[in-house]
C-alpha cells in the first residue's frame, strides 16, 4: 500500500511538472510576442486567399477577409461587403495575438500551428486546415496608418456584450490622408518661408551693424593724431623686444603647441599691446575660439606658418581661416593678406 501511494504521488508530481512547463512556455510565448512578431515580418495587411482542409476540400473563393497585424502585438480583422465595394470596410474584431515557435495565440486562445512566412505569402498549418495569406495591396501605407488610427481605441462589444461592427470608408480615409498631406505641406512651406525671411532680416541687421562698426573704426583711424601713431609704433617695437615675445619665438622654434595657460598669457600681453583690440574684434560679430586665437597671434606679429605650428594646424587651414574671416566680416571675398592688414589696423 505504501509503494502504491508513492507511485501515485510520483505520477501526480510528473503531471504537475508538465503542467508548470506548459504554463511557463505559454507565458514566454505571450511575453515575447512583440519581438517575435516584428522579427518575422508578419506586421502589415494580409488577405486570406485559400483554405485547404484535412478532408481534401479546398476553398479558393474570393475571400473578403483582411487582417492587419500591428507591431504592438495587436491585430484588426476587416471584412469587405459581399457586393465587393472596396470603399466600404467593416472592422469586425480585434485583439492581441502571439506567435512563438509553433504556437499561435488569438483572442486569448492558443493553438498549435506551423508558420511559413515569406515576403508576400504566409502559410499557417493548423491541425485541421492550412491557410494561405497574401500581402494585401488594397491598403497603401498611408491608408493603413489611418485604419490603425481610426480603430486603435475602438471597443468591439457594447455594454451588453453584443459585437459592434464599425463601418468606415477607405475613400474617405484617403481623402483625409491627402488633406492632411496638403495641409502639412502648406504648413511646412510657410515655416520654411518664415525661417528664410527671419534669416534674411537677421543677416541684414548683422550686415548693417558690421558696416557701422567698420565705419566707426575707419573714422577713429583717420582722426588719430601723429603722436598717437608714433606711440602705437613704439608699443609694437617694445613688444617685439619683451621676454614674452622671445619665449614665444622659442616655443615656435621648438615646434611646441600652445596650452591653455599659453593662450591666457597671450591674451594678457596683446591687451597691453592694443588695449581695445579684443573689444573691437568681438563687437563686429561672434567668433569661434579657434578664429579668435588666430587673430590674437596675428596681432602678436606671428607669421601664418608659425600660427600653424602653435595651433597644430596645416598652413593651408590657417590661410583658409583668414580668408573666411575676411568674408565673414566684410561680406565679400578677400585674401588672407587682406584680413592680416585689417587686424593690423585694430
Amino acid at each position: 500500500m505504501k509503494r502504491n501511494g508513492n507511485f501515485t504521488h510520483s505520477v501526480k508530481g510528473v503531471f504537475q511538472m508538465l503542467a508548470l512547463g506548459v504554463l511557463i512556455f505559454a507565458t514566454q510565448c505571450t511575453d515575447d510576442s512583440r519581438s517575435a512578431t516584428a522579427g518575422k515580418g508578419i506586421v502589415g495587411a494580409w488577405q486570406l486567399v485559400q483554405e485547404e482542409w484535412v478532408d481534401g476540400s479546398v476553398y479558393t473563393e474570393c475571400f473578403d477577409r483582411v487582417k492587419i497585424f500591428r507591431e504592438d502585438g495587436t491585430f484588426l480583422s476587416l471584412r469587405f461587403p459581399p457586393e465587393g465595394d472596396i470603399d466600404i470596410v467593416l472592422a469586425v474584431d480585434g485583439g492581441r495575438f502571439a506567435l512563438c515557435d509553433s504556437v499561435y495565440q488569438e483572442y486569448g486562445e492558443q493553438r498549435w500551428a506551423n508558420w511559413l512566412i515569406g515576403d508576400s505569402v504566409i502559410q499557417i498549418k493548423f491541425p485541421e486546415k492550412v491557410q494561405t495569406w497574401k500581402r494585401y495591396a488594397g491598403l497603401d501605407e498611408s491608408t493603413l496608418r489611418l485604419v490603425k488610427e481610426e480603430t486603435k481605441n475602438f471597443k468591439y462589444r457594447d455594454e451588453t456584450g453584443h459585437p459592434i461592427m464599425p463601418i468606415f470608408s477607405l475613400a474617405k480615409l484617403r481623402v483625409e490622408a491627402r488633406r492632411k498631406y496638403v495641409y502639412g505641406g502648406i504648413a511646412l512651406g510657410v515655416l520654411v518661408v518664415l525661417a528664410a525671411v527671419g534669416y534674411a532680416l537677421r543677416s541684414r541687421r548683422q550686415r548693417r551693424h558690421v558696416e557701422r562698426k567698420l565705419a566707426q573704426f575707419e573714422a577713429e583711424r583717420q582722426w588719430t593724431t601723429e603722436e598717437r601713431r608714433r606711440e602705437r609704433e613704439q608699443n609694437e617695437t617694445r613688444f617685439l623686444q619683451t621676454d614674452y615675445y622671445r619665449q614665444l619665438r622659442k616655443k615656435i622654434e621648438a615646434r611646441e603647441i600652445m596650452t591653455q595657460h599659453d593662450w591666457d598669457e597671450l591674451e594678457a600681453h596683446v591687451a597691453l599691446l592694443a588695449p581695445d583690440f579684443l573689444h573691437k574684434l568681438q563687437s563686429l560679430r561672434p567668433f569661434s575660439e579657434q578664429e579668435q586665437r588666430v587673430c590674437l597671434l596675428l596681432k602678436a606679429h606671428v607669421q601664418p606658418a608659425d600660427i600653424a605650428t602653435l595651433t597644430c594646424k596645416s598652413q593651408s587651414a590657417i590661410t583658409l581661416t583668414r580668408s573666411r574671416l575676411y568674408k565673414k566680416v566684410f561680406g565679400r571675398s578677400g585674401s588672407a593678406k587682406d584680413w592680416d592688414d585689417f587686424i593690423d589696423t585694430l
